[in-house]
């Protein structure tokens, strides 16, 4: 936002925490305001999909009306009305990882906290418009 010049505005940022139906609640909200969004970025691909099933109950077109992205990108993320556009993230790696460093650290052999990274990967469908980039 800051870099493009957007004010952040703290109406436009609703918690569900992580609940489907407080998540469908969020939407209605936002789609019914005076200020409803162009794009909603979802914390989880799930919330996303309950965010497209409210879009649909209202009539409203995704992407045309409202835009959507995802995070995570589950399986069913490719096959939704339209497919979400969304983050891949590697769960397994991460997984794996938190695994192995816990077992290091049960067994004493490793004690160092450490900042893993993982890279992650925008995954672009069509619940997104295209913006031409000059």
């Amino acid at each position: 936002l800051f870099r493009n010049g957007i004010p952040y505005d703290p109406t436009l940022a609703l918690n569900c925490n992580w609940d489907l139906d407080q998540c469908a609640e969020c939407a209605m909200k936002l789609f019914t305001s005076d200020n409803p969004p162009e794009v909603i970025f979802a914390g989880s691909d799930t919330l996303a999909s309950v965010i497209l099933s409210v879009m649909h109950k209202m009539g409203l077109n995704c992407p045309k009306d409202v835009g959507l992205f995802g995070f995570n990108n589950i399986s069913m993320s490719s096959l939704t009305a339209p497919p979400l556009s969304t983050i891949n993230v590697p769960t397994k790696n991460i997984g794996a990882m938190a695994v192995q460093r816990l077992m290091e650290l049960i067994s004493n052999r490793d004690s160092q906290i450490m900042n893993i990274q993982f890279p992650t990967q925008i995954i672009l469908r069509e619940s997104l418009l295209r913006v031409n980039q000059n």
